[in-house]
């Protein structure tokens, strides 16, 4: 499995991008500092697209403006098409 971990800028962005992923099953966490972070698994490149579908549906919608930083575990390639 691979994840992508969002860290919110405050703790309602947390909770609307918790929201938004929720068909993901994704995990809360808040850091000692009061830091939220929501995780989410896939297992698939085509998981992976709907997750990232999903969060851009969300941020684009305004659902939450600030996303202070993004990590994912899988590692993202361009394809170029062939010639």
């Amino acid at each position: 499995m691979r994840t992508i971990r969002l860290e919110a800028a405050t703790p309602e962005s947390g909770r609307a991008l918790y929201s938004a992923l929720s068909s993901f099953h994704p995990d809360f966490e808040v850091d000692g500092e009061g830091t939220c972070f929501v995780s989410v698994s896939f297992g698939s490149q085509k998981e992976m697209l709907e997750v990232f579908d999903t969060l851009l549906q969300h941020l684009n919608g305004g659902g939450d403006p600030i996303t202070t930083s993004v990590t994912t575990t899988a590692r993202l390639r361009l394809v170029e098409p062939a010639s």
